[in-house]
């Protein structure tokens, strides 16, 4: 969710209008400091997140307060609303966590929680967001599940 722009930039260039390959999201938590955890991303030295990176993560969360977000769960779904992207992955460090991730994905999530973040800049404007419809509402038409999810 963090730095979102350039990974949209990276894949979908300018001027396709369909997409041509289909894509894993990776680090939809980036690495599970969306959630709280204390490492951005992976690497080495993932335990020195950058004080702007921390500050973005608290307006994102004041975001999702306003809202009654979970940001986890936008998180997941965040990463699973690009038509480039086939599925989201996220590693589970229990039972309980495979359960949470399924059910954020199954979690409405407002369409005005996606607008205030494009409005205030803290996810690319362009940014395909989920339209307020759950992952298992997409899904009910059979098929790819991705191809009956409306995107802004």
């Amino acid at each position: 969710m963090i730095a979102n722009e350039s990974l949209h930039r990276a894949v979908r260039p300018y001027g396709l209008e369909q997409p041509r390959y289909a894509g894993k999201g990776s680090s939809s938590l980036n690495a599970g400091f969306i959630s709280g955890s204390p490492r951005f991303n992976y690497g080495a030295d993932n335990y020195k997140i950058p004080a702007d990176v921390i500050a973005t993560r608290e307006q994102l969360r004041e975001v999702a307060g306003r809202h009654g977000v979970d940001l986890r769960t936008a998180a997941l779904q965040f990463s699973a609303a690009a038509d480039v992207a086939s599925a989201p992955v996220v590693g589970a460090g229990s039972a309980g966590q495979i359960v949470e991730d399924y059910t954020s994905m199954q979690t409405r999530t407002p369409v005005d929680f996606w607008a205030e973040l494009k409005a205030e800049g803290l996810i690319y404007a362009q940014a395909p967001t989920p339209n307020g419809v759950t992952c298992e509402h997409r899904a009910a038409g059979g098929g790819n599940p991705l191809e009956n999810f409306p995107f802004q």
